[in-house]
């Protein structure tokens, strides 16, 4: 039996590509849409955007889902640096993201902002775009993820497996604590009192209901349970 990463629909695939039966921006648009349905923002956001730039198509399917003015002016991705979570060392991930990320003051101050974003993996890039959208003068940031928290490596193709203990959501019950643990981060390695003011994932099932295929799909980095033993 054949079975997808649904990582590679959430994250790593181009999405001019096709997964299934369908492009991988189409499915990620709806990963957007569903996400809007099962954890909306606030009513007097203002903004919604994605984080560059694999975030960015599930941002768009949030935004016109929820009514919210889509605007990426604000958050800027610099181009030539890689997959930062597959780093080997930690300092090299942190770099990598400062490096990447980089915001214009003036399509943020003053905003309430929801971000999009398709995972998180070992919590540094949402640390980061607190603390940049925060101190650039946001009112209030809300994280919104378009699959659920990685719990499990992947013992297949993107080798995760040996990173398993240091996954943000590794051992963790709830979304209220992976939050915490974001604004421990973001007080830490910036010294700054910004926080991230709420979090929410989307639901296995959610992320399922976008699949558009015959083939089985792979959630094991969700699930724990592995295709193939």
């Amino acid at each position: 039996e054949t079975h997808f990463c649904q990582f590679e629909q959430v994250y790593f695939s181009r999405g001019d590509s096709i997964l299934g039966e369908e492009r991988v921006m189409v499915q990620q648009e709806r990963l957007g849409r569903t996400l809007a349905q099962e954890c909306p923002a606030p009513s007097y956001a203002d903004i919604v955007m994605g984080v560059p730039d694999s975030g960015v198509p599930a941002a768009y399917g949030y935004a016109m889902e929820s009514g919210i003015q889509y605007d990426q002016r604000g958050l800027q991705r610099l181009h030539g640096v890689g997959r930062t979570f597959l780093e080997p060392v930690h300092d090299l991930r942190v770099q990598g993201v400062d490096f990447k990320l980089s915001i214009i003051p003036e399509f943020l101050s003053g905003k309430v902002i929801v971000v999009v974003d398709d995972s998180i993996v070992r919590g540094n890039v949402t640390p980061r775009v607190v603390y940049l959208l925060k101190n650039a003068g946001a009112r209030e940031v809300h994280m919104r993820i378009s699959s659920p928290p990685i719990r499990f490596g992947c013992i297949y193709g993107i080798d995760t497996f040996r990173i398993e203990n240091e996954l943000t959501a590794r051992g963790i019950g709830t979304v209220e604590e992976i939050q915490q643990k974001i604004n421990t981060l973001i007080r830490e390695r910036y010294n700054a009192p910004y926080e991230l003011d709420s979090l929410g994932y989307l639901s296995l099932e959610g992320m399922k209901s976008t699949w558009r295929g015959k083939e089985g799909l792979c959630d094991a980095c969700w699930t724990g349970i592995y295709p193939v033993k």
